[in-house]
């Protein structure tokens, strides 16, 4: 299982929206899983599934009028109305898939919310054998002096997301 789940963190500058550079972080995080690099790809690029082990540290439900899709369109932000934790509601968070790449295994996507206007989150499934993979994710943030909290955050979602993922294929 997720045993071997590790992460890294280190500086970066991020350019935001208006070309200037601000102070960021890069987290790196990786784990085994016992599932073909597709089927778990397929299945944590489905919005319910990715929406569902996000739970409980994200809990994100459709902003207004909203539905989740059930796949994600490219290019094309969805509003969410975002929980921290459980029970901090957080304003609303926006994600917006730039690629997903059934043939590589890859997804990027660039989210943002109130206080984190940059949370940029590359996915990656590396097959080991036709049963095991590696989850990689490089997530690169940057949230001014809220950095440090936000890292702390994003470590505890992404460690809970990735052993929730191997429980939910094991359940299927």
């Amino acid at each position: 299982m997720n045993k071997q789940m590790q992460h890294s963190r280190e500086k970066v500058e991020v350019k935001n929206e208006h070309g200037k550079n601000r102070k960021g972080r890069k987290l790196l995080f990786t784990s085994s899983l016992n599932f073909s690099a597709r089927e778990a790809f397929m299945t944590y690029s489905t919005p319910s599934t990715f929406l569902e082990i996000s739970k409980p540290q994200a809990i994100l439900k459709p902003a207004k009028n909203n539905e989740v899709p059930s796949s994600w369109p490219l290019a094309h932000s969805h509003a969410f109305r975002f929980t921290m934790n459980g029970f901090i509601p957080f304003g609303k968070h926006h994600i917006l898939y730039e690629s997903i790449d059934t043939t590589n295994l890859t997804m990027q996507s660039r989210e943002h919310g109130i206080g984190v206007p940059v949370w940029d989150n590359f996915t990656e499934f590396i097959p080991l054998s036709d049963s095991t993979c590696i989850l990689r994710e490089e997530l690169v943030i940057s949230a001014g002096a809220l950095n440090g909290y936000v890292v702390a955050y994003a470590i505890d979602l992404f460690e809970g997301r990735h052993k929730r993922l191997q429980a939910y294929l094991e359940k299927r």
